[in-house]
């Protein structure tokens, strides 16, 4: 199963809040801009980290 995990950082690069917001298949995952873009606006940071898994271990495997 794919994650798409995000971190909601402040001014000083402290984790202010993070959350799982999509889960997917092993091949896909849908992922909406504006869901993570609302999160931020509603956690008041001034930054954020997307990070994703790779299910298969292989950071390389693009499939």
């Amino acid at each position: 199963m794919k994650l798409k995990h995000v971190l909601f950082l402040s001014t000083k690069y402290k984790v202010l809040y993070e959350e799982t917001l999509f889960k997917g298949t092993v091949d896909s995952t849908l992922v909406s801009p504006k869901e993570i873009f609302n999160r931020a606006l509603l956690t008041s940071c001034t930054a954020i980290v997307c990070v994703h898994n790779h299910p298969s271990g292989d950071p390389l495997n693009i499939v």
